[in-house]
């Protein structure tokens, strides 16, 4: 990982701080995922924090933040636990010119660690389809795809 970036790691503290990153991903996938490119923008910071605070109660929440020197905040993961011991992680980022410098990785590396800490199991995360490099990331840490989850589509939007 690059010298000059430092990860805290905190609870829910530390959401507020993810808000700009965690918009440059609505971005993101509003770009990889044109059919539901609306529906990306619309998305509401504080709906889903509140939706991860939710979540987390009887499990746990872990926020890391990936802070370079000069740059200031360049990426985040979230990670949650619920009250069934389910783990996740909810939410991963990284600014394009921070991209392949081993943060993401060292991100989830200390996501996985603690949510194995906490006995979550299984442990599962959501990606965007179409978003081979998640993908390849997330196989090179052990996980494999288990099930397709398709969305409908309703008939009025699908020539857009």
């Amino acid at each position: 990982m690059h010298d000059d970036v430092t990860i805290l790691e905190g609870s829910g503290e530390l959401l507020r701080r993810i808000q700009p990153l965690w918009a440059e991903l609505r971005l993101h996938h509003a770009a990889m995922g044109h059919l539901w490119r609306d529906e990306f923008l619309a998305s509401d910071f504080d709906k889903r924090c509140a939706g991860l605070l939710a979540k987390s109660k009887g499990g746990g929440i872990q926020v890391l933040l990936a802070v370079h020197r000069a740059s200031g905040e360049v990426g985040y993961c979230v990670s949650t636990v619920d009250s069934e011991r389910h783990g996740e992680i909810d939410s991963l980022f990284v600014l394009d010119a921070f991209r392949r410098q081993g943060i993401a990785r060292t991100m989830l590396t200390s996501a996985m660690c603690w949510l194995t800490d906490r006995d979550a199991k299984p442990i599962r995360v959501s990606i965007l389809a179409g978003n081979d490099e998640a993908v390849k990331l997330y196989e090179q840490l052990g996980f494999q795809s288990r099930t397709l989850w398709m969305q409908h589509r309703p008939a009025e939007t699908m020539s857009e």
